[in-house]
């Protein structure tokens, strides 16, 4: 599940049937629920991250095979699905989206990917092994820190500069 940036819904894939939004009033009671049109059949969509300025989700394509094959974007308003990172037979990927609401991060098995969708542009910033561990990838509010987690015998914490 992915909270609105204000709190009053969230968005949760639910299986086999799609996902939806979860409205909430006062005192934090169930108001109710709204099921979302889902991607073209079979794939699902399973929204993760939400734009800062709440208009659009970002979320896995996911196959029947339960593999993930891409990274979607969801623009509320007009119900649009659109592609913006393909990874093909993909058993994880994680979107998180920069406080701009234009540009995402997404770590997958073989880094972490700078992502400008309006722009059609994707870069690796960041060369990362291993399999992550629950959400795998965060960044702060201002876009200056990162984190991520990449599988190992030993940890450190490495400082990165976004530009």
């Amino acid at each position: 599940p992915t909270w609105d940036p204000d709190g009053s819904r969230v968005a949760v894939a639910l299986q086999p049937t799609g996902w939806s939004f979860f409205y909430f009033g006062a005192g934090s009671k169930l108001e109710r629920e709204e099921p979302m049109k889902d991607l073209e059949a079979p794939n699902r969509f399973w929204p993760l991250s939400w734009s800062p300025d709440g208009r659009r989700l970002a979320g896995l394509v996911i196959g029947l095979d339960g593999l993930a094959s891409a990274i979607a974007t969801y623009e509320i308003a007009s119900s649009h699905y659109e592609r913006v990172f393909t990874r093909d037979g993909a058993s994880w990927i994680a979107p998180v989206w920069l406080g701009d609401s234009r540009r995402l991060l997404i770590r997958d098995r073989e880094g972490v990917h700078l992502v400008d969708p309006a722009a059609g542009l994707s870069r690796r910033i960041l060369d990362v092994t291993g399999y992550y561990i629950g959400r795998s990838l965060g960044v702060t509010g201002d876009d200056r820190w990162i984190t991520y987690t990449e599988t190992a015998t030993d940890g450190d914490i490495w400082l990165m500069t976004l530009e």
